[in-house]
């Protein structure tokens, strides 16, 4: 599986029940990298892909469905997974925000395959980090 998240500068994904930021930017990037790929998410973040061009797959659990697919986590633990998970993709938002749900994934068993800046709609600086097994 090919696994995205988004994260605060202390590993941070969401607070309160709510993601810390969106960034439509980040997102045309995710769905340019993925091409015609299958994208798997929770039903929580159908509303970042609304009228967008994408194979998309909403699942109750998507990391139970992904198989060596794309999926998009913001508020699923996914340690649990990481037999299954490849590759990594971080997109760091270079800020502190509150938060109170943290990505749990430790990256020992992984190498950073690339790094890139973008400038997104909604933050001057979005680093987006590529980890594969």
């Amino acid at each position: 599986m090919k696994l995205i998240v988004c994260l605060d500068e202390r590993k941070g994904m969401m607070f309160n029940n709510r993601r810390q930021s969106r960034d439509r930017v980040l997102i045309d990037n995710m769905i340019e990298m993925i091409g015609d790929d299958k994208l798997y998410i929770a039903p929580y973040s159908e509303s970042l892909f609304e009228n967008k061009e994408i194979k998309l797959k909403v699942k109750k659990n998507p990391l139970k469905a992904a198989d060596e697919n794309w999926c998009f986590i913001e508020n699923l633990p996914v340690a649990e997974y990481k037999d299954e998970i490849e590759t990594v993709v971080i997109y760091h938002w270079n800020r502190h925000y509150p938060g109170d749900f943290f990505f749990d994934l430790e990256l020992d068993s992984y190498s950073l395959e690339s790094s890139e800046e973008l400038v997104g709609s909604s933050h001057e600086k979005i680093t987006k980090e590529i980890w594969n097994k």
